[in-house]
């Protein structure tokens, strides 16, 4: 498999992740808890994060500030225009999760600083904006990584994560920024990055049997950590599920579906948008008279309903928003195109 080709199997995955949360977002505690498996979503996509970093920066050298330009770009318009969106549905008055119409948390929000919310609670505006807080601490730390010769870097990035978490396992921090900071969700980064060198953005960089073992000793470590970090379980499971793909699509083993590719290119505008297709719903279906159905056929028809809106909404934010918000801002720059970013993130 060529460098510049689309890792497909990276797509369907975060498909898969972003309709996880969004599922979890509808069914949580139906199923005897089953639907609420899918908010471990989030961690395949800090998996995959730290899996995209490497692999595409082993590929081309990039500067530090190329490397945050290109990062603010893919993550700040669009984040910024769903924050502004829920800033105003918040002011007239709409119920979302962790919603404050707080100017002190607008501005923490649009700089992805955690803001304490009045049930303590360190949500942003947009409340699934708490992992681009996650995200963007991430890439100031790789972009800093960057300065180091490749074959250190994974190290590097490894040895500063797991410092962080064991300063907030040992010291236990009172703050709650110190406290987020600390957390071990910041370990499924590193361990992106790990089969980033792996893999490569060819599948290629090391051998087959390199690969294989590897991925067997990074999921040991992870469990042995998830002794003291139980979440590290599901960090574990998302490096299994990203190497069973990438060594399936190395052996040519993973079909090429369009409905998958589109779902996986528009994942990040689904996630963010999945609350503004919940309200979409209910507001919609607000004048569905009650009585038609039971309350618990109601419920899975309201759920079903607003899971799809969700990502149809998702999807056409992808195409009428966030393509031509890359596009706009990537044109004045000397940055990638469009289209080689959309392949491979």
């Amino acid at each position: 498999m060529k460098a510049n080709q689309p890792i497909v199997s990276i797509q369907y995955l975060r498909a898969a992740a972003a309709i996880a949360v969004v599922v979890f977002h509808q069914f949580q505690g139906w199923a005897h808890g089953i639907f609420d498996l899918g908010k471990y979503g989030v961690d395949l996509f800090f998996v995959i994060s730290g899996f995209i970093m490497v692999a595409m920066t082993e590929t081309r050298e990039t500067s530090p500030s190329d490397f945050l330009k290109d990062r603010i770009v893919r993550i700040v318009p669009l984040y910024w225009l769903a924050t502004l969106v829920a800033f105003i549905l918040l002011i007239f008055g709409a119920k979302m999760v962790g919603g404050s119409s707080s100017i002190d948390v607008l501005v923490k929000s649009f700089f992805f600083i955690p803001a304490v919310n009045l049930d303590g609670g360190l949500w942003p505006i947009l409340y699934l904006g708490w992992t681009l807080n996650y995200e963007m601490f991430f890439y100031v730390i790789f972009a800093g990584i960057l300065l180091a010769p490749k074959q250190f870097r994974p190290f590097l990035v490894g040895a500063i994560l797991a410092s962080l978490v064991a300063s907030g396992f040992f010291l236990k921090p009172d703050h709650p920024i110190l406290k987020f900071y600390t957390d071990p969700l910041l370990i499924e980064f590193a361990a992106g990055v790990f089969l980033g060198k792996l893999f490569g953005m060819s599948l290629q960089t090391t051998s087959f049997r390199t690969q294989i073992v590897g991925t067997i000793l990074l999921i040991a470590v992870l469990l042995l950590g998830a002794l003291l970090f139980p979440r590290l379980v599901f960090a574990a499971l998302a490096v299994f599920f990203l190497s069973l793909f990438l060594i399936l699509e190395r052996k040519g083993a993973i079909p090429k579906i369009p409905l998958g590719l589109a779902l996986g290119n528009a994942s990040y505008s689904i996630y963010l948008f999945q609350e503004f297709g919940f309200l979409l719903t209910y507001a919609v279906l607000a004048y569905v008279p009650k009585e038609t159905f039971s309350a618990k056929v109601t419920a899975l028809g309201t759920g079903a309903v607003a899971t799809a809106v969700a990502i149809a909404l998702g999807w056409l934010v992808y195409k009428m928003v966030e393509l031509p918000l890359i596009g706009f801002f990537k044109s004045s720059s000397k940055a990638r195109p469009v289209k080689e970013i959309l392949a491979h993130e």
